[in-house]
């Protein structure tokens, strides 16, 4: 035994002397060296290879870089939290380090040229600010531009399968710049529908019967009257203009605000012009008029702002009361949430116990009133649609500042868990359980005179939780929906009355033209609807949708286009295409019952027009209306102008919409993720090693 502790006396000394370190330094030194290293920790594994936390810290700080290169505003990172965007597709550091990862085995190069381009452009007080506020070096950001740029380069080389060809080009111009010009005189239900008829039950029940499972937007003839998604909310409003006449505000206070802003507050008077002088001699002189006072801007006097100084501070200080009450009841409303642990199944929190309390927001916003001694409402909706919402007095226009075009009040209350029952990495954003209440106050705005002019301003703060979601469903009552259902038998019937009064309408016009048509048929001028002729400009088959419609139609495999709204009709794939076909070469008008009335007898006794007029029947049901309508004349495409100019914007607006679609799939998580055989281990969020912090990235080198 001695002999064994001679031969290892040093190893024993080492371990003795580590020991009393530790017992030194304290026990938490020990844990620290015994755990495992964080940044070692496997999350994943692409391209065959282990992910580790330590290389996704690379990621966190490029996203860092990028978000303080391109500012991305603070209440868009509460919301959005660690992310980095590519189009309309939010990345986590996860996400973007496969990218990364990607354009490197690619073998993508990114020269010292390209990074250059990319930080001259950014204004020299962003890059001083990057350094001396954010601590941020320029290696660091060279290095996450350098990826930015390899990411976005090993992206573009999918727009060459997008490259349209001659005969796609060719079909795109055809259809957005061939015109069509009609006339038209639109028989509708409205003009044959008895509004104060009444209705046999009978007819309500079966009409009742067969469109209450129907959508009235996607059934043919515009009935339906399937409930779509709809929420109940309880919401708070802070409204300025009952809590600023509360607020009180010192002649003092106003006068001071006067001298330092006096030059906001002007008013015009009209002065007399400065005579011009000129020399005249008797022949030449005339008596002249006298010139106009002329408009001239000048400063108000303090008594002729003062009720403009008053009436702002009353709102400036009124807000800022709202902001702090606001924030108070919110807190208040999140404390039961705060210890919730996400369901990481869902994405969603658990609700707790207590906070699905119907009184427990009145509470809260009752006490909150009391002690900041303002008038705060608290109301409670029935289930309502989003459009419902939308329209919603209190509701209407409400947004969250600086979280995107998504972040009106209305859409965000509609993605909730009941109707998105787990989130995916792509939903990063608001997304709310039921009774969990919003993250910040939304806004309201409304026209505000601030000095001398109106001005859009906050005319009220709202926080919202949803206390109730269903899903789309059919109307179990008939009483539900009693009052549409009876209009809409009433509009039927008079639909139904209208038809032979068109085909009458279009018959005679066939023979004599529209014009002199309705000329013979007097009763259809007078009201209720009088009939008119109406000449709407020269319209194309498809016309391309908005960018957000357009990306809809992409992402769905359907060409970007859509019906063209025409004048006195609307947007009705129905009629242009109806009105196309009557200048399709061959084209003969469908066979049709035609009413033997006195006009139709007295329009055979005239004689026909020559060449005959090119007339058709359009019946659209959704619209209630029955067209008669008369080919003008077409506008095809310009064989010059379509090579000259129309072949080029064709084949750039095909290849962006393509292109934009390709990159926007790219960028999607579940692609990233087939294409690097990406397989999930761990957390790349971490956890389960409080007190231990990953490592900084190293200095990088200088590029």
């Amino acid at each position: 035994m001695m002999k064994w502790l001679r031969a290892h006396s040093k190893q024993i000394m080492v371990i003795v002397v580590l020991l009393a370190m530790f017992s030194f330094v304290g026990g938490s030194a020990l844990v620290s060296f015994l755990a495992p290293n964080p940044a070692k920790e496997v999350v994943a594994r692409a391209y065959g290879s282990e992910i580790t936390q330590g290389e996704l810290s690379y990621a966190r700080r490029d996203i860092e870089v990028l978000e303080n290169i391109f500012f991305v505003p603070q209440q868009f990172k509460a919301q959005y939290g660690e992310v980095w965007q590519f189009g309309n597709r939010k990345l986590t550091p996860l996400h973007w380090y496969l990218l990364a990862q990607e354009a490197e085995k690619c073998g993508v190069a990114v020269s010292d040229q390209e990074v250059d381009q990319q930080i001259e452009a950014l204004p020299p007080e962003t890059v001083d600010m990057l350094r001396t506020v954010k601590r941020i070096t320029p290696p660091e950001i060279r290095q996450a531009l350098r990826r930015q740029i390899a990411i976005q380069k090993n992206a573009n080389h999918i727009l060459q399968s997008a490259m349209p060809s001659e005969a796609e080009v060719k079909h795109y111009i055809v259809d957005t710049e061939d015109k069509i010009r009609v006339k038209f005189a639109a028989v509708s239900a409205e003009k044959f529908a008895d509004k104060d008829a009444p209705v046999a039950e009978e007819d309500l029940a079966a009409h009742f019967a067969r469109y209450k499972d129907m959508d009235p937007i996607e059934s043919d003839d515009g009935f339906g009257y399937m409930h779509p998604r709809r929420v109940k909310l309880q919401y708070i409003v802070a409204d300025l203009a009952d809590i600023a006449p509360q607020v009180q505000v010192s002649l003092d206070a106003v006068k001071a605000y006067w001298k330092a802003n006096k030059a906001n507050y002007k008013k015009t008077i009209f002065v007399e012009p400065e005579p011009t002088s000129q020399t005249t001699t008797d022949a030449t002189s005339q008596p002249t008029t006298k010139p106009a006072p002329q408009p001239k801007q000048v400063e108000k006097s303090f008594s002729e702002a003062q009720a403009d100084i008053d009436r702002e501070i009353r709102q400036k200080n009124a807000l800022q009361i709202a902001e702090q009450a606001m924030k108070k009841a919110l807190s208040l409303l999140a404390k039961p949430w705060q210890d919730v642990k996400t369901d990481p199944a869902t994405g969603y929190k658990p609700v707790p116990p207590g906070a699905d309390a119907t009184a427990v927001m009145q509470e809260i916003s009752d006490r909150v009133s009391r002690e900041f001694g303002i008038p705060l409402k608290f109301i409670e909706t029935g289930l309502m649609s989003e459009a419902d919402l939308a329209a919603e007095p209190n509701l209407r226009g409400a947004f969250l500042p600086g979280a995107g075009a998504d972040a009106s009040l209305s859409a965000c209350a509609f993605r909730i868990q009941p109707f998105h029952k787990e989130k995916t990495e792509d939903d990063i954003g608001m997304w709310l359980q039921l009774h969990q209440p919003v993250d910040a106050p939304f806004t309201g705005m409304s026209p505000q005179m601030l000095g001398g002019t109106f001005q859009y301003t906050t005319a009220r703060l709202i926080i919202f939780r949803v206390v109730d979601a269903r899903e789309s469903e059919a109307p179990a009552e008939l009483s539900e929906v009693r009052e549409r259902v009876e209009r809409d038998v009433r509009l039927l019937k008079g639909y139904q009355k209208a038809e032979p009064v068109a085909r009458e309408l279009y018959a005679i016009a066939a023979r004599l033209g529209l014009v002199k048509a309705l000329d013979m048929m007097p009763a259809l001028k007078t009201s209720p609807g009088p009939v008119m002729i109406t000449t709407p400009p020269a319209f194309a088959r498809r016309t391309r949708l908005n960018d957000a419609l357009a990306r809809e139609a992409l992402d769905e495999g359907r060409p970007p286009l859509g019906a063209p709204s025409v004048t006195g009709v609307g947007v009705s794939e129905a009629f242009v295409d109806a009105c196309f076909e009557m200048a399709s070469s061959g084209w003969t008008p469908p066979a049709m019952d035609i009413p033997e009335t006195e006009q139709t007898a007295a329009a055979t006794t005239q004689p026909a027009l020559e060449p005959a007029p090119v007339v058709r029947l359009i019946s659209l049901p959704k619209l209630r209306k029955h067209f008669v309508v008369e080919l003008e004349g077409t506008e095809p495409v310009d064989a010059e102008k379509f090579a000259s100019q129309l072949r080029q914007n064709g084949y750039y607006r095909l290849l962006a919409d393509r292109g934009n679609l390709l990159r926007s799939k790219w960028y999607e998580t579940t692609e990233i993720e087939k294409r690097v055989g990406f397989e999930r281990l761990g957390d790349p969020a971490g956890g389960g090693l409080e007190g231990i912090h990953l490592p900084q990235a190293p200095e990088p080198p200088v590029f």
